[in-house]
């Protein structure tokens, strides 16, 4: 493919294509028309800034985060919404940048709740909101 390393290729959606010779071959997605999820894919064949971590290391090649359990966003959302957790009542409204990086953002603000309040008593609203796009979660 002219590719001289995995990393060259991570975040390349522009370089998707539909395999018509594959198509053909199954019958239930013979009628499926995928172009439009490759359809406006940006070229980051050069810009690959966001490649890099905080501290502007490379991700491929060095840890993107030394956070032990948690990623920094998981810590601030549970700093931010520490009142509304030992109140226990009560409505928050915050939003948040979020990254690829940030997997199972929330898990630990769900983890901190039951902790302190158990599967009862906790009457609170969190309401978060993201822009960006983050792994599992």
């Amino acid at each position: 493919m002219g590719y001289s390393s995995l990393e060259e290729l991570i975040g390349r959606g522009d370089i998707l294509v539909e395999d018509e010779l594959m198509k053909g071959k199954i019958a239930k997605s013979d009628s499926v028309n995928v172009e439009q999820f490759f359809a406006g894919m940006p070229d980051v064949s050069q810009e690959r800034a966001w490649l890099m971590n905080e501290n502007g290391n490379d991700k491929a090649t060095n840890e993107v985060h030394i956070n032990g359990f948690s990623s920094d966003l998981d810590r601030t959302i549970v700093c931010d919404f520490d009142k509304l957790i030992e109140d226990g009542e009560g409505v928050l409204s915050k939003a948040y940048k979020i990254r690829n990086t940030d997997r199972s953002t929330g898990a630990m603000l769900a983890g901190t709740i039951a902790k302190k309040w158990g599967n009862k008593g906790f009457m609170g609203k969190a309401e978060l909101e993201f822009e960006g796009s983050a792994g599992q979660r």
